[in-house]
C-alpha cells in the first residue's frame, strides 16, 4: 500500500491569498489535492485543446465548499461533501472557499498539462 500525502506533492500552483493545488504520481494515477481562496479563471490554461477544455477525466471528492465544472452542455455543480467523475471536454472552476482531492489518469493529464504549459509560457494569466 503506497499513502499519498499533500505534503508531499509537487507545487502545481501557489499564490498567497488565493489558493494551492499539489500533485502526486504514483503509478498511472496522480492525485491532486487543492485549495482556493480567492476567484480565479482557469479558461486560458486550456486554449488549443479540443474545445478549448480540459481532455482527461477526473474524479474526486469536493472536501470544502463548491466545485464547478464547465461542459458544452452546462455547468456542473459539486457540493461539499460530494463525489465527481467527470469526462474529458470540462473547464474547472473552483469556489473561492472550495478544497478538492482529484484523481486523473497520470499520462492523460501529462498531455493536457503540456498545452497548460506552453499556454502559461505564451503568456496566458488565470
Amino acid at each position: 500500500m503506497v499513502v499519498l500525502r499533500k505534503s508531499e506533492g509537487r507545487i502545481l500552483f501557489q499564490l498567497e491569498g488565493v489558493g494551492e493545488a499539489r500533485r502526486v504520481d504514483s503509478g498511472d494515477v496522480t492525485v491532486e489535492f487543492g485549495h482556493l481562496e480567492a476567484p480565479l479563471d482557469l479558461t486560458p490554461l486550456f486554449r488549443g485543446l479540443p474545445d478549448d477544455m480540459c481532455q482527461c477525466r477526473h474524479q474526486g471528492y469536493a472536501v470544502r465548499g463548491r466545485l464547478g465544472f464547465k461542459t458544452k452542455e452546462g455547468v456542473i455543480n459539486v457540493d461539499e461533501g460530494e463525489a465527481f467523475d467527470i469526462p474529458p471536454g470540462h473547464i474547472f472552476l473552483p469556489e473561492p472557499g472550495c478544497e478538492w482531492v482529484m484523481f486523473s489518469a497520470t499520462e492523460e493529464q501529462r498531455k493536457t498539462d503540456e498545452v497548460v504549459q506552453r499556454n502559461v509560457a505564451a503568456g496566458a494569466s488565470i
